[in-house]
């Protein structure tokens, strides 16, 4: 059988520098971004669509979200780096040995 993950692989149009600084830091604290938004004080669906790029975050989330994960604002206007995918698999970086 083949693997179907339905984690999504693409971004939106509005992908940004600062994601995949907050899907590492998500990553390091074991949260998922329904935890994010808990943290946050935000609904699930609009923080899901912020960390895909289909959405910006306003200045209060983006200030929140600086002062708890430690991303810079700044980054949210710079572009993504087109070759980052959330949910990369850690092996892929991984040096062969």
């Amino acid at each position: 059988m083949l693997d179907r993950s339905r984690r999504r692989q693409h971004l939106g149009i509005y992908a940004s520098a600062a994601l995949p600084m907050v899907w590492a830091e998500l990553e390091k604290r074991g949260w998922s971004h329904a935890r994010l938004a808990v943290e946050l004080g935000e609904e699930s669906a609009r923080v899901a669509r912020m960390l895909y790029g289909d959405r910006r975050p306003g200045r209060d989330l983006s200030a929140a979200m600086s002062k708890l994960l430690g991303t810079p604002i700044e980054a949210w206007s710079a572009p993504c780096p087109k070759t980052w995918r959330p949910h990369a698999p850690a092996h892929t970086f991984a040096k062969a040995v």
